[in-house]
């Protein structure tokens, strides 16, 4: 194997592009949909489902700041509001910096927009920290707190070098509940979710890499969840895949016995798509507990096919 391509593949795994080139609004923009009940439901509505879950996944297209901004009002109207202090959890913030962010969160009165250069956002790969501010906005100005979700990326990398899931001991499978298999359709979608993202010129070894550093990264997210939980409950910040309910961050925390889980994923309209149903990719239906159609991707990603 070669695993300069594996690792720089598995790095850009969690910046996977998922949106659309910039089209005139459907009528989709702006509703939401119940995939299991096939209908859609109000503002109102979903902020109630969000109000009585203790754990709630909030997705996005990374690049996309409509989606950071509809988030930031759902934390704000649907837990704030209702007197709720979730601890906010970003897939975007690593082990390695949590000293760094909870060091920030100390001051009296933190300051969103400093937040980025004290984590040293501009290194991080990430989009750039003023689209991801309306989030940090609210939760210091309601007095939510900031967590880390995700692993840093040099770990994912050596887990891969090592040969995989394989090479984690027994303790460590079982706390991150990676002893346990996907369900055989699970996996298969999982797999071809990442072939698909990469035009199916893959390799089975490259794509198993990948596979286990999307399993690794998913598992650990759900354990922060559980550890910084508090009474509230925790909120994830988070691209649309770790909030797949087949595979993704949900099944994980349900694996262990959390079942007040509801996710919502963010989605993009795209032309010539005007029903839920043609956003399904492959899936037998949209594998969320909610979906939110957004307006386009403002800046259309590059086709990685071309």
């Amino acid at each position: 194997m070669k695993f300069v391509r594996v690792i720089a593949t598995v790095a850009a795994v969690a910046l996977l592009p998922g949106g659309c080139s910039a089209t005139p609004e459907s009528d989709l923009a702006g509703r939401t949909w119940l995939p299991e009940e096939r209908r859609f439901i109000d503002e109102e509505a979903l902020v109630e489902k969000l109000e009585a879950a203790r754990f709630v996944l909030l997705g996005e297209i990374h690049d996309h700041p409509e989606h950071h901004r509809i988030r930031a009002r759902l934390l704000e109207e649907a837990l704030a509001d209702a007197g709720r202090k979730p601890v906010v959890a970003m897939e975007m913030i690593s082990t390695e910096q949590r000293h760094a962010l909870l060091r920030y969160q100390q001051d009296e009165r933190p300051d969103p927009a400093g937040l980025g250069e004290a984590l040293d956002w501009n290194e991080s790969g990430w989009p750039d920290w003023e689209i991801y501010q309306p989030i940090a906005r609210v939760a210091f100005s309601r007095g939510l707190t900031l967590a880390d979700a995700n692993l840093p990326r040099a770990e994912v990398r050596e887990m891969v070098r090592a040969g995989g899931l394989a090479s984690l001991d027994q303790d460590r499978l079982e706390q991150l509940i990676l002893d346990r298999s996907l369900p055989g359709k699970q996996d298969k979608r999982l797999v071809a979710r990442l072939r698909a993202s990469h035009c199916h010129g893959l390799s089975d070894e490259i794509l198993k890499a990948m596979r286990d550093a999307q399993r690794l990264r998913d598992g650990h997210m759900a354990m922060r969840l559980r550890e910084v939980a508090n009474r509230d409950g925790a909120v994830l910040i988070a691209g649309n895949g770790h909030q797949h309910n087949g595979y993704g961050v949900p099944w994980y925390l349900r694996r262990a016995g959390e079942e007040s889980v509801f996710t919502v994923a963010l989605i993009p309209v795209e032309p010539g798509k005007e029903k839920p149903q043609e956003y399904r990719t492959g899936e037998e239906r949209l594998p969320f507990d909610a979906v939110r159609f957004t307006t386009p991707r403002p800046t259309p990603p590059p086709d990685p096919c071309a």
